[in-house]
């Protein structure tokens, strides 16, 4: 029977103190983008991550954590914090990311249909495919900006300008401006037509082919946010504050 932690990891709840966790297993979070293919709908937080950090050993836990001296300045508490919680994990390696896949694999094999699943991370073409979203001309997989918009133009993904701060400390000594160079909450912007949020922007994310990364980040102009657009973190396959990463479930039968 599944632990209410593992529930709450992939029903993905925005829970408030108060909240009562759901007592059923679903995979809502999980978008079909191919016949027996279904990505997370958004990028793999903070609260997902902690989740594994805390079931796995002391000797990997060290291994797999995020590296804090790689946030930005200010953001020291960023993966700590839970103020943080519903953020895109970053500063790990592909190798952490890929070991998250193969914890998920070791506690779930079925999908709520009863067919045989396993958790990876996607291929290049299969990121492509979701992120157009049907639309095979598609430049960029969100309205961020028009298609034919000046590739040079700074597009970096903040939160939406209404947020004017983040309280990140309980004393109100640390705040976080709508403006902040860093990442944002996900699904803070509007999702593809698939209804799958961040494929441009926020992080950049690891795909399974060995150092890649794709789909722009928090610091990208927007010639790195287009679908086609070459890799920015090229070939790099240590952690980055710039990467995360996005689970798929592949339906085996």
């Amino acid at each position: 029977m599944l632990g209410i932690k593992l529930i709450l990891l992939l029903i993905g709840m925005q829970l408030s103190p108060t909240a009562e966790p759901r007592p059923e297993f679903n995979f809502e979070n999980f978008i079909k983008t191919d016949h027996n293919i279904y990505f997370q709908k958004f990028e793999v937080t903070n609260i997902q991550y902690k989740i594994f950090l805390n079931e796995i050993s002391e000797e990997e836990r060290s291994k797999h954590k995020p590296d804090s001296s790689l946030f930005p300045s200010g953001f020291e508490l960023y993966f700590r914090h839970p103020s943080f919680n519903k953020f895109p994990v970053v500063a790990i390696s592909q190798e952490s990311a890929k070991a998250y896949c193969n914890w998920l694999n070791s506690k779930i094999s079925l999908n709520s249909n009863g067919k045989k699943v396993r958790f990876r991370l996607p291929k290049k073409e299969e990121w492509k495919r979701a992120a157009r979203a049907g639309d095979t001309t598609k430049v960029f997989s969100a309205e961020l900006f028009n298609d034919n918009c000046n590739t040079v133009l700074s597009a970096k993904y903040r939160s939406f300008s209404d947020r004017q701060e983040l309280l990140i400390s309980a004393d109100s000594s640390i705040t976080w401006s709508s403006y902040s160079e860093f990442t944002s909450e996900t699904m803070s912007y509007k999702p593809n037509p698939k209804g799958i949020f961040d494929m441009g922007g926020n992080v950049s994310e690891w795909l399974d082919e060995d150092g890649v990364s794709f789909g722009g980040n928090w610091s990208s102009v927007a010639y790195y946010l287009r679908i086609d657009a070459p890799e920015e973190l090229k070939r790099e396959k240590l952690a980055n504050s710039k990467i995360g990463f996005r689970i798929i479930m592949e339906e085996l039968e």
